[in-house]
């Protein structure tokens, strides 16, 4: 059977995304901004010392890490906002403040859930640094009003009322001023959804709601333009999807799959080939056809043939009622090949697991990477569900889609052959480490 499931490996990735026109995966280059106004557009400076990109990507990945663990805690993303009867967003709590005070450590101060953020009974919880919320390729450190600053926000979604739509509206994104949203409403997928993006423009005290912490995409281009998003690499940005996977986004991305990547419930592919917008009526799937299965209708008897005019009938004499044939429907042109050999080809620039992950689980996300089916009808059908309960690790870098499914089930000790447009798995011939599959195989 076709292995398709709506949920995907909560693991961490850094993908270099393709472009719009479908070319090469970009590659970033950091580089710090020095500090800068709030209506300063971008960053500028020297180029970042080695190492800077990995450093924000450990960082993403920890908040990713301390999201799920929240999320397993109470059932839900936290909300943007800390919810407050009397105060309007911008006076309340952050997510960050509640996510700070939720881990409960020793020698932190207690936030004040009945004053406003910023009243000075909070001084001693909302002015310490909060390092894990910073980048380093980012010279601001501080926010409005001189309170330390995040460098990461919630994704609120599409347009500048993303952060107050509710959380069924089609370009709400995960995070809302007062929507606090469950793992089912990403109903566009974990793996295509941004969670957290950076920030560095227009900066806020991580402790306090509004834009410094919960932002939208409201204008092109976002990588560096008016809505204050960017890590500090002058061509891309690094950002958390809401499986705990860490992808770099290249200025050379259509905005149309950006806008998408950002409202999780928008019902469109990450494909700029589909029109539509997050907001717009998705795509209508094909209807099928089902078999009749009544038996009456089944063996019903034929149609009697239609009578035919007479040849020489008169033109006032009125011939047999006629019906006109309903006309041919065109036959429906064949599904486009899948070129499963130029999916594994895709370049990635680093693709990692923090923690192993069930290769069940890992395989729905390669399977929606590659675009085409991962079939699971060959060989011994028993010992290859055996197989995919267990757990891998993977840390590659410039490498592959293909050499990531290789690494994946060669771990497992499961191979797979390419039928047309499907990947077909077994088991393989030998365990892990030791002679593999048949030379077709891989």
């Amino acid at each position: 059977h076709r292995l398709r499931a709506l949920i995907f490996a909560a693991c961490g990735m850094a993908v270099a995304l393709p472009g719009a026109a479908g070319g090469e995966a970009g590659t970033a280059h950091a580089t710090p901004t020095q500090p800068q106004n709030d209506s300063r557009p971008g960053p500028a400076g020297n180029p970042a010392p080695v190492g800077v990109e990995d450093q924000i990507g450990d960082r993403l990945t920890r908040l990713g890490e301390r999201l799920d663990a929240y999320r397993g805690a109470h059932g839900h993303f936290p909300a943007g906002t800390v919810p407050h009867p009397q105060f309007p967003p911008a006076d309340r709590f952050s997510w960050l403040a509640e996510l700070a005070d939720d881990e409960g450590q020793p020698g932190r101060s207690r936030p004040l859930w009945d004053q406003r953020w910023h009243d000075p009974l909070n001084d001693r919880f909302v002015r310490q640094p909060m390092p894990d919320v910073l980048n380093p390729a980012v010279g601001e450190q501080v926010g409005r009003n001189r309170f330390p600053a995040t460098h990461f926000a919630g994704m609120a979604g599409v347009g500048p009322d993303a952060p107050e739509l509710p959380v069924t509206h089609p370009r709400a994104g995960i995070f809302g001023y007062d929507r606090q949203t469950r793992l089912e409403d990403i109903h566009d997928g974990t793996a295509n959804t941004i969670l957290v993006a950076g920030v560095q423009v227009r900066l806020g005290g991580w402790a306090g709601g509004g834009p410094g912490s919960v932002r939208s995409f409201t204008r092109e281009p976002y990588v560096n333009g008016p809505d204050g998003f960017g890590t500090g690499q002058p061509d891309s940005m690094q950002v958390l999807m809401a499986d705990g996977s860490v992808r770099t986004i290249s200025k050379a991305v259509s905005p149309v799959i950006v806008r998408r990547m950002a409202a999780m419930a928008d019902g469109f592919p990450l494909d700029d080939a589909v029109p539509g917008e997050p907001g717009d009526p998705p795509p209508v799937p094909r209807p099928t056809v089902e078999p009749v299965d009544d038996p009456d209708l089944a063996h019903a008897a034929p149609a009697p043939p239609r009578a035919a005019r007479r040849a020489d009938a008169p033109i006032d004499d009125p011939a047999p009622e006629e019906h006109a044939d309903p006309p041919v429907a065109a036959p429906t042109p064949p599904e486009p090949a899948i070129d499963v050999a130029a999916a594994l080809a895709q370049q990635i620039a680093r693709y990692e697991l923090p923690r192993p992950v069930a290769v069940r689980r890992l395989l729905v996300e390669l399977e929606d990477m590659i675009g085409a089916p991962l079939d699971l009808g060959g060989g011994d059908t028993i010992e290859l569900e055996a197989r995919l309960d267990r757990t891998v690790s993977v840390r590659l870098e410039k490498t592959t889609v293909g050499a990531i499914l290789d690494d994946v089930t060669r771990q497992a000790g499961i191979s797979y052959t390419i039928d047309g447009g499907t990947i077909r798995l077994r088991p393989a011939t030998a365990e892990p480490g030791l002679e593999g599959a048949a030379p077709a195989e891989r």
